[in-house]
């Protein structure tokens, strides 16, 4: 049985619970779909050195015997006590679900238990990820921030609360961790004011610890957590009772693997080698859910083809056109490329993902395109998973739809990573405090809607009725 540990309050202050969830903003995108987009960028910057690919992983199913029986007797002790969440109200639920988001491949969560020891290599993404609020990664060419991104997996829990299993290289020896957590509201009791953080695992006089070794292995796999092979590092991490936004089990698990394609693609991609840097795969009680081939979703293969013209330097059709951004003073500096192709529009595909396109109630698609044409350019940095769909003409005639991807250029992955909000999905330069690096962003905002503008911005006299335009198809 795990120990309860609420967090008290220093004298000196500190941040409330209420102020951790600020950390993320008020993203526009679903939930769930900055949950994918959170946890596989951190993933990914976990990587081990000199990895080709990790593993991704999500898997959605129903908490019944055993598994419930583990939450409220060994996992969540004093659950009643958790003010601000719906941590004792889910447990007893029937229809309890668990969201788990695993990853292997990677490092885990290095570097100590606590986060007031120094890391003797530098790493402390054990105390990044379970224990500080706001911390941002220093490394080069990273998505995610374990500060602002693990926050997320909070707010999809209906009772804001996670269960953290990690296995990492620590002090030259392979270990096994396990902490649970949730994030409530401010409380006091026996005259002591709290944070509103919560934690089950050890008491180390008031500092919470995890359970190691053998024993967090064990409870790993009584919670039904993907068990680790010989030499594997890596994390899981399991959702408590997941808001599903008004989806049915089987639609969310769609939705998740639809966010997976349209959100990670360019990682999904294989290489000359044949392997695909980000492997993922969802599972709904067990059951596969196939993730959808790239030509099954347009105008998504699309954009594979424009990514593997641009980026990887395959040999580009005769429509795709690619360009430099660049600027001019007071040197010449490439910004980035951009490479854009137009096609014949292509039917959608059906997707059973919860949205209705007639009910404006019901919850978002996953895919950015469902009922409208492709105009807009797909934008990349380092990392190469996808920041936005940046919106540019609708191409003029009605039977003819375009796609773009910019991927801006290395040296300058830290002015564009600057630009992003907590949740990495828009480049904004009036967020960014230095003025050149703030005309960059500009002027690479600018030139790429400058040169889609003129490659699409005029207005061409409708084709006739049944038609597709030779011209616009040609362009």
């Amino acid at each position: 049985m795990l120990d309860w540990i609420p967090e008290r309050l220093p004298a000196s202050g500190g941040l409330s619970a209420e102020g951790f969830y600020k950390l993320l903003g008020r993203p526009s995108l679903d939930p769930l779909t900055v949950l994918v987009r959170e946890t596989a960028q951190n993933s990914w910057d976990a990587r081990i050195n000199g990895a080709r690919s990790v593993r991704f992983d999500l898997e959605l199913r129903k908490a019944e015997g055993s598994l419930k029986q583990v939450l409220r007797t060994e996992i969540f002790k004093s659950a009643s006590n958790v003010r601000g969440t719906r941590l004792d109200q889910v447990l007893q639920d029937r229809d309890l679900h668990v969201l788990t988001v695993s990853d292997r491949g990677t490092r885990g969560l290095d570097g100590p238990a606590t986060a007031d020891e120094v890391s003797t290599d530098g790493k402390q993404n054990w105390a990044n990820f379970v224990l500080n609020a706001g911390k941002s990664k220093t490394e080069g060419n990273t998505g995610g921030t374990y500060g602002f991104g693990k926050t997320i997996a909070y707010v999809v829990s209906q009772a804001n609360s996670v269960i953290i299993h990690s296995r990492t290289q620590h002090n030259g020896r392979t270990i096994s961790r396990l902490i649970a957590a949730a994030i409530g509201e401010r409380f006091a009791s026996e005259g002591k004011n709290f944070t509103g953080r919560h934690w089950w695992g050890v008491n180390g006089d008031g500092a919470p610890l995890p359970i190691e070794g053998a024993a967090a292995e064990a409870l790993a796999a009584r919670l039904g957590m993907p068990p680790f092979a010989d030499g594997d590092l890596g994390t899981n991490v399991m959702i408590i009772a997941p808001e599903l936004g008004q989806r049915t089990p089987n639609q969310a698990v769609t939705f998740l693997s639809e966010s997976i394609l349209w959100h990670l693609w360019p990682k999904l991609v294989p290489r000359a080698d044949g392997i695909a840097p980000i492997q993922c795969s969802v599972r709904h009680d067990g059951t596969v859910v196939p993730i959808p081939a790239f030509t099954s979703r347009p105008p998504l293969a699309k954009y594979v083809e424009a990514y593997q013209e641009l980026v990887m330097g395959e040999e580009a059709s005769l429509t795709f056109q690619k360009r430099a951004i660049e600027r001019s003073t007071p040197a010449k500096m490439l910004l980035g490329h951009l490479g854009t192709v137009p096609f014949a529009r292509e039917q959608r595909a059906s997707v059973d993902d919860g949205h209705n396109p007639e009910d404006d109630d019901s919850p978002p698609p996953a895919s950015p395109f469902t009922n409208s044409a492709a105009h807009h350019v797909a934008l990349l940095r380092g990392p190469e998973l996808v920041i936005d769909y940046l919106p540019g003409p609708v191409a003029p005639d009605p039977a003819i739809e375009w796609v773009g991807v910019f991927r801006a250029a290395d040296e300058f992955d830290g002015i564009f990573a600057r630009a992003e909000p907590p949740t990495h999905d828009a480049w904004n330069p009036d967020t960014v405090d230095d003025r050149m690096e703030k005309n960059i962003l500009r002027k690479v905002l600018r030139d790429i809607q400058r040169a889609v503008t003129e490659r699409w911005g005029t207005i061409a006299p409708p084709p006739s009725k049944g038609a597709v335009s030779t011209a616009g198809v040609a362009d």
